[in-house]
């Protein structure tokens, strides 16, 4: 399967086309929709859409979108992480993941049945707590926090604001 990347100038000087066999490797930053990547691979959208899609087709059991570390041996962290992050200070504000999936209509309709997430309830410097959250779809299209853990470990089963270690509502 080969591939080919029409890169803009100014590399080179000249509009250029690489065609390659199966892989490709780049040196530095790779930027798309960004003409000053800060990363290795940094996609930037404007308009309201998804920056990006892993769309993957294989029927073998085998996973899309891989976070790995490797080659890490000191004392602090030493998993691999997914980061989601919403650059934004104010309370009850957050960022998760979606599960959507299809429809009676449509397998591809993109419906939500449940989102996972954290909401801030401290942004203050040096104090920030947050609040894992699990919210899944009612009725088709309304999200309703079910489950709730706070940054001090108390759950909420039907609750937004847990007093007890656990308190079920409902």
């Amino acid at each position: 399967d080969a591939f080919t990347l029409y890169v803009p100038k100014p590399i080179a000087g000249t509009n250029t086309t690489i065609t390659r066999a199966n892989s490709a490797y780049f040196e530095g930053n790779v930027g798309i929709g960004t003409t000053g990547p800060g990363y290795k691979l940094h996609v930037y959208e404007t308009a309201a859409n998804y920056a990006a899609t892993v769309q993957h087709n294989a029927n073998d059991g085998s996973i899309p979108l891989l976070a790995q570390k490797t080659g890490y041996t000191g004392t602090s962290a030493t998993f691999a992480a997914l980061g989601l992050r919403r650059d934004n200070n104010t309370v009850n504000y957050g960022t998760g993941i979606s599960f959507q999936y299809g429809d009676s209509v449509s397998a591809t309709a993109g419906q939500e049945y449940a989102y996972l997430g954290i909401l801030a309830t401290d942004v203050t410097n040096g104090s920030e707590d947050g609040a894992i959250i699990f919210s899944p779809t009612y009725n088709g299209s309304t999200r309703q926090e079910r489950v709730r853990i706070q940054s001090d470990g108390k759950v909420g089963i039907g609750t937004t604001s847990p007093i007890n270690i656990l308190d079920v509502i409902g």
